[in-house]
């Protein structure tokens, strides 16, 4: 027979939301599919995943309060030692977790609401931009390493100069991207189409890789015909720093950055600072040297204002 739950006797069962790190898997997962995510977002996602395991305080979802994130924040700067943009990230990543959960009906806490502190150091705008000079960047230009691997490196690198392609786009374009003097595009961030003009530099380097065949990534997203081989962004970023080293890319360069409230100001070489993204502020940097509008250098870029574009 039926449960009379109209009786006064009647006590509903407790509903318990999931534990964190299993709820977490589940929006990775879900997400994932729903978004049609790259492997490399599901892969930043994860790591976050590990984060949390390590922090070792798993427990219910709908436990997660202020309380939780202010521990899990002085973790993550007394145990971690984590740089203030690298803090405010992953909180960030964390609240946007929990609006996920709160939507799915699993989490009725106000920690994504109520927890907002003040982080040092989580505005970039307050860092160095880094970017090759015209000296720099013809030094790379000039050089040629004896591995094969490393001038791969190179030439990516120095594609995305001549072009402000994101190393998310270079993953993605294909030989049916290019048209003669220019590429079309549809950026995997923005998911906006963009039109770039090619330099005779930026065709030449498309030249020499043309046939270049699929690495998995690119296959499992169905590129079969690349434009250019693509490392992983974190092997990329690895190869920069050895390759800009050996080129001599080594000005000293003032560097700051927070480790909780507390201000580091150091002097390093510029080879440790150089990343992917290095080559997105070099084209720009380029473009406004050149005298280009910036209106035009924001339809290359896809950037949606000028503040948005500034490097």
């Amino acid at each position: 027979t039926a449960e009379n739950t109209s009786s006064p006797e009647y006590t509903p069962p407790p509903v318990t939301s999931p534990s964190l790190l299993a709820a977490y898997t589940q929006f990775v997962t879900e997400s994932r599919q729903d978004n049609s995510w790259s492997q490399g977002t599901v892969d930043a996602l994860m790591a976050f995943r590990k984060l949390l395991s390590e922090f070792g305080h798993d427990t219910q979802l709908n436990l997660i309060d202020g309380d939780y994130l202010l521990r899990f924040h002085q973790w993550l700067v007394d145990v971690r030692h984590q740089q203030g943009v690298t803090v405010h990230g992953n909180l960030t990543r964390f609240k946007w977790f929990l609006k996920w959960a709160k939507r799915k009906g699993i989490y009725t806490g106000t920690a994504d609401i109520d927890y907002r502190p003040k982080v040092k150091g989580a505005n970039d705008r307050n860092r160095a931009i880094i970017y090759l000079t015209h000296d720099e960047l013809q030094q790379v230009e000039q050089y040629h390493f004896k591995e094969h691997c490393k001038n791969v490196s190179k030439d990516v690198f120095l594609f995305c100069c001549y072009t402000g392609l994101r190393s998310s786009d270079i993953l993605r374009l294909s030989q049916a991207d290019i048209h003669g003097d220019h590429i079309t595009f549809t950026t995997q961030k923005t998911n906006d189409t963009l039109t770039v003009p090619l330099s005779n530099r930026a065709r030449a380097i498309l030249d020499r890789y043309h046939g270049c065949k699929p690495n998995r990534r690119q296959r499992t997203l169905g590129i079969l015909h690349p434009a250019l081989p693509t490392p992983d962004r974190k092997s990329q970023n690895r190869a920069l720093h050895e390759i800009m080293k050996e080129i001599g890319i080594d000005s000293p360069t003032h560097h700051i950055y927070y480790i909780g409230s507390e201000r580091h100001d150091e002097i390093v070489p510029k080879y440790e600072l150089i990343s992917t993204h290095t080559a997105r502020h070099t084209f720009i940097v380029t473009a406004i040297s050149l005298g280009i509008s910036p209106t035009i250098i924001l339809n290359w870029t896809g950037h949606k204002n000028y503040e948005a574009m500034r490097p």
